[in-house]
């Protein structure tokens, strides 16, 4: 996603578009030009993740009914009222659009919330290990999220930037979004093998085109 210009002097995103430049800013503080991330860049991926997350669930219930994103959807559509929690989004897309979000994805959804409140309302201490864990998780389901549920490939995007190699050299995103893959191409009944570029279980036998990173290779 390249960089919003101002129009006429206007700062403007909207649902998606937000969600995109909060996950670019993130993926910028993991892979800093020349760098090993720090603590303000892991402290910086775990809010932008966060947020990403929150606005993506929006979108999808705003593809719903755009009134859906107000806690009281009366309100709609008044900046001045309040707009759904995550918590709530997750019950209305349950509830509402039929879209059941995983105990697993469910789980890290919370975890990633505990860790932007603290550095939000109050302060933060925890391992890198963990940071890492969290950030992974909320990458994996942004991704595969957006694909799945929002007809929008933040992937190819990704892989067009030639950001995705940064995600993927990530073990803590590597090992979360390789079991996502491996479901989605069960799911599809697809043929396919470990790409031989990126390992993930997205070679497509048919195609010779990995599906994640677009690696093109011969098919035996």
């Amino acid at each position: 996603m390249k960089d919003k210009k101002l129009v006429s002097g206007k700062i403007e995103f909207d649902l998606l578009s937000n969600a995109l430049d909060s996950l670019h800013h993130a993926i910028d503080h993991l892979a800093p030009l020349g760098e090993e991330p720090r603590a303000h860049d892991y402290k910086r991926a775990i809010l932008d993740v966060a947020h990403s997350v929150e606005l993506l669930l929006k979108h999808r219930l705003q593809q719903e009914h755009p009134a859906l994103i107000w806690k009281n959807v009366e309100k709609y559509p008044s900046l001045d009222a309040p707009t759904v929690t995550v918590d709530e989004a997750i019950v209305r897309l349950d509830s509402i659009c039929g879209m059941k979000i995983s105990t697993e994805d469910r789980a890290a959804i919370n975890a990633s919330k505990r860790l932007r409140n603290s550095i939000q309302h109050f302060r933060i201490s925890v391992s890198e290990k963990e940071a890492k864990i969290a950030i992974g998780k909320m990458l994996a389901f942004i991704l595969d999220f957006s694909e799945r549920q929002l007809g929008h490939s933040i992937r190819r995007e990704l892989r067009n930037d030639d950001r995705l190699q940064d995600l993927l050299a990530i073990y803590e995103f590597y090992k979360e979004y390789y079991g996502k893959i491996e479901a989605e191409m069960r799911s599809r009944e697809k043929w396919t093998d470990p790409c031989p570029e990126c390992d993930l279980p997205a070679f497509d036998l048919f195609t010779g085109v990995c599906e994640v990173c677009g690696h093109v290779g011969a098919i035996d």
